[in-house]
């Protein structure tokens, strides 16, 4: 049901490949940030953080756990966040939470340069969350993340969602989570154009050593996109040409 609501969201974000909303890609707490910003098989970490990445990751002992938070950034940009959880033994975890990032305050002018006051821009998502296992050492989480979005007297609405699952092996030292984050898009545009929420699909591992204090993670991520390079080839054509011109071209390469 929820995949299906979302549906007219994506059909309207995929056009040019353009996305939205990217501020949903922050890590909302200093362990995630540590973490590399993507940790989707943590388990039994009590940290309301990772379940806001991976909502399958708010097992029984993350109750009435709350976490706020806020990181500055560039150019006064600032980004606040807040997320509660609780848990009951025949429902699941449950919890809510918000993020925020506060852009400012901006001059306003006309194209002539005469000023208009001043304005402001911030985006903002409202989750909620919900867990519970549904077999032997399988949890599944979902959360539902309404968004606003404004810039002076402008506003955009939004809707994303996120799917996770983690798995824990018998022995409990290794876990596998998978998260599908950011299904969604545009609501309500700011003018006619529907944007796509930053989808990304996330695989991991998470490997800890029976006699050692110590934990290991393996991460793959943007699995949505088969094609996904972290080089553009424009980027790499330019530096190949200056290079060397004559230099065999690699196999991926498009003419």
């Amino acid at each position: 049901m929820l995949l299906f609501l979302l549906l007219p969201a994506l059909a309207f974000g995929q056009g040019g490949g353009r996305r939205a909303y990217t501020f949903l890609d922050l890590p909302v707490s200093p362990r995630l940030t540590g973490l590399g910003g993507k940790a989707p098989a943590v388990l039994r970490a009590v940290d309301p953080g990772l379940a806001v990445f991976n909502p399958a990751l708010a097992d029984a002992d993350i109750h009435n756990r709350l976490e706020v938070g806020a990181s500055l950034y560039f150019a006064g940009i600032v980004f606040n966040h807040a997320a509660y959880f609780r848990s009951l033994s025949r429902v699941g975890s449950y919890g809510v939470g918000v993020r925020q990032v506060w852009y400012g305050s901006f001059d306003g002018r006309t194209p002539t340069g005469e000023s208009m006051g001043s304005f402001t821009a911030y985006d903002m998502a409202i989750s909620g969350y919900y867990s519970r296992c549904i077999l032997p050492g399988l949890r599944v989480g979902v959360s539902l993340n309404p968004v606003i979005s404004h810039i002076e007297t402008y506003n955009s609405l939004a809707l994303a969602a996120d799917i996770g699952l983690v798995y824990s092996h018998t022995n409990g030292v290794v876990q596998t989570g998978l998260v599908v984050r950011n299904l969604g898009g545009t609501l309500v545009p700011y003018h006619k154009s529907y944007d796509a929420a930053p989808i990304d699909v996330t695989l991991g591992w998470s490997f800890t050593l029976q006699h050692a204090p110590l934990r290991f993670l393996l991460t793959l991520q943007h699995l949505e996109d088969i094609n996904y390079r972290y080089m553009r080839e424009e980027a790499y054509s330019s530096a190949y040409m200056v290079v060397d011109p004559n230099r065999e071209k690699p196999k991926w390469w498009k003419q």
